[in-house]
């Protein structure tokens, strides 16, 4: 596994919207995820990101294809793992913790804290308002959608 080297952006003036477009004009390139995790779900989707950051905020855009996809849920912290999701996993620090985002095509979000997957501490929803989301699907909840489909998700997360 190597790492990624992330670009120190400027977001004065970039809505989340526009994250994409300014990660094209600062050249921020795409990386693919290559690999399933888990034996017992060998789907693997086609799916890239890029990230950068800022003095107070870490970058992320998505850009997914996938046989089907599905959003039921639109509350943050729900089931949003069941849903098309994406996952960021991070630690900021050499305190043996990491957070744990995920999101739906649609911008429905879970973030936890904690050593392992197991026990993690959820953020509130308060902490949760402060992610700004983009998403090419729109934030509104549907049924699965059968049929080679794609998606872009946006987020800047304080």
């Amino acid at each position: 596994m190597s790492l990624l080297n992330i670009k120190k952006v400027t977001t004065e003036g970039v809505s989340v919207s526009g994250l994409s477009a300014m990660m094209d004009q600062e050249n921020i390139e795409f990386n693919s995820i290559g690999f399933v995790n888990w034996d017992s779900f060998p789907y693997k989707p086609n799916v890239k990101f890029r990230i950068a950051h800022s003095d107070n905020a870490i970058l992320i855009n998505y850009q997914v294809e996938e046989d089907s996809v599905r959003a039921i849920y639109g509350e943050d912290n729900d089931k949003v793992w069941t849903d098309s999701c994406v996952e960021f996993f991070v630690c900021p620090a050499n305190d043996g913790l990491y957070y744990n985002i995920e999101s739906t095509c649609i911008g429905t979000v879970l973030l936890g804290v904690g050593q392992d997957r197991h026990g993690r501490e959820r953020a509130s929803l308060d902490v949760l308002a402060g992610i700004q989301r983009w998403a090419s699907l729109g934030r509104k909840p549907f049924e699965e959608r059968e049929g080679k489909c794609s998606w872009e998700l946006s987020l800047i997360i304080p």
